[in-house]
């Protein structure tokens, strides 16, 4: 056998075993207050608990504990069964988008794919608002 063919065996076999290889799930951010109580009470007051289930990124995110309690769900190690439109994994699961852009209605996905892959790295998809934002990119979970 030639050099050159066993080289090349071998590297698309390494290829054809990186392209079966399934991605990892990304387990979903724990229900934590990224603000301070305060400001999450503030923001109830003035919007009415309503904010918690048609914001996404607020609710779930921002002041998911305080929403949480407002709308009588119970949070337990940082989970909850979602309820009300207020969902601890991507409303849309199990076909999950990343985010849209408020300017323009253009999605995150290309940006999502260049800061995963060339600037941080996968790990940064262990953040909210990675998560928010790169939700399917990230291969975020939508079940347990």
């Amino acid at each position: 056998m030639d050099a050159k063919w066993i080289i090349t065996a071998c590297f698309t076999l390494l290829g054809w075993l990186g392209h079966c290889q399934e991605k990892s799930t990304v387990v979903p951010v724990d229900c934590v207050n990224a603000w301070p109580r305060s400001l999450c009470n503030s923001t109830l007051k003035l919007y009415g608990k309503d904010i918690c289930t048609k914001d996404h990124f607020f609710g779930r995110y921002e002041c998911c504990v305080t929403c949480a309690e407002a709308l009588h769900i119970t949070v337990d190690k940082g989970k909850f069964e979602g309820k009300n439109n207020f969902t601890y994994y991507h409303p849309k699961c199990p076909n999950p988008t990343d985010a849209v852009m408020a300017a323009g209605g253009e999605s995150w996905e290309s940006w999502c794919k260049q800061w995963i892959t060339e600037e941080e790295g996968p790990t940064i998809c262990q953040t909210p608002l990675i998560q928010y934002r790169c939700y399917k990119t990230c291969n975020v979970a939508c079940k347990p």
